[in-house]
């Protein structure tokens, strides 16, 4: 009877993994999802109220697409540390969980069920933090720097296009009309408008057009085609746009020079230990659904692993990259140790 009890207990004990591996699914979508959709919100209206940013529709829809895999690296391990505290969560609203108490199913047997989200959630982040936000971050500038021939121009709103500011009453066929412009303290207006490709670069078609000088210094100029050259934008490349070679070297190249590298090394190395936090955030969190109010605690807890990131960030020159950027896994290592101090069915 002794091993055939304890036969039963631990296929009841993989039956019970099993469903709460499979039973997280459906939050971790669901948080992956509710992400996506938030990001996508903030970036696309973002975009919209930004003066120096406007893009025709092809492009907007593009930067916004982007804008998942660049915030992957926190919808991931929130989507998978969330699942678990979802599930027991509901066993508990459920009475489920009292009844698998009864039968000796404690919160350490749920380890295994645990550690295969944290895997998937480290796997996942990983990817992230290596390929997909780099990628995504290097495609999303390119998509605005670069099409200067598709910028779009809406009526009544004021665009900065290098050193005009346009003032378009309408918008038709590739041409702005009824154009007011300002060039400095000189205030000029169009009655037509069009941006145009000058050998690499990009230029301002003015036709039909008067420009007035200061009131101090009056003078007035007009014209039936002007063709301003825009000035070439080169724009840096953040850290987080390197590759992952790519930011190692530049951090070695600032040291080699005599300068200080802290930050840079940070960045290098939490793209590697990001992923040990996505690992151990799923154990960490588990706790929590136990508790009375689950969901606003794990959020809480979210917000905490992003200030102390980002205060990380900030002691980088002082400390150096290596301890800043273990700032993050850290905190995971000594909430999971205080979530399952506190647990009485741990």
């Amino acid at each position: 009877m002794g091993r055939r009890g304890a036969r039963m207990g631990h296929s009841r004990v993989r039956q019970v993994n099993r469903a709460f591996l499979f039973g997280g699914g459906a939050p971790a979508a669901g948080v992956l999802l509710a992400g996506a959709v938030a990001v996508a919100v903030v970036v696309g209206v973002a975009a919209l109220w930004r003066a120096d940013l406007v893009v025709d529709g092809r492009t907007w829809w593009r930067w916004v697409a982007l804008a998942f895999p660049a915030a992957g690296p926190l919808l991931i391990p929130a989507a998978t540390g969330f699942a678990g505290v979802a599930v027991l969560a509901r066993w508990r609203a459920e009475g489920s969980w009292t009844g698998l108490r009864g039968c000796g199913i404690a919160g350490r047997n749920l380890l295994p069920a645990v550690v295969a989200w944290g895997i998937l959630g480290a796997v996942g982040t990983g990817c992230m933090t290596h390929f997909g936000e780099p990628w995504a971050r290097r495609e999303a500038q390119a998509a605005v720097e670069a099409p200067w021939l598709r910028v779009g121009l809406w009526p009544g709103r004021t665009t900065r296009l290098g050193p005009l500011s346009v003032r378009p009453g309408r918008v038709a066929d590739g041409w702005a009309e009824d154009v007011l412009f300002t060039v400095g303290d000189q205030v000029g207006f169009a009655g037509r408008m069009r941006l145009v490709r000058v050998g690499d670069g990009a230029a301002v078609e003015l036709r039909d057009g008067v420009l007035v000088g200061p009131v101090d210094h009056p003078w007035r100029l007009s014209w039936s085609t002007w063709v301003r050259a825009l000035p070439a934008h080169q724009p840096r490349v953040q850290l987080n746009q390197r590759r992952t070679s790519d930011l190692r070297a530049a951090a070695a190249r600032t040291e080699a020079a005599g300068g200080a590298a802290g930050y840079e090394w940070a960045v290098y190395f939490k793209r590697w230990l990001h992923p040990v936090a996505a690992l151990l955030l799923p154990w960490a969190l588990l706790p929590l659904g136990a508790g009375r109010r689950p969901t606003l605690a794990a959020a809480l807890c979210g917000v905490g692993y992003l200030l102390v990131v980002r205060a990380g960030d900030h002691v980088a020159e002082v400390v150096g990259g290596l301890p800043a950027a273990a700032a993050g896994p850290c905190f995971v290592v000594v909430l999971g140790l205080v979530t399952w101090a506190r647990w009485r069915d741990r």
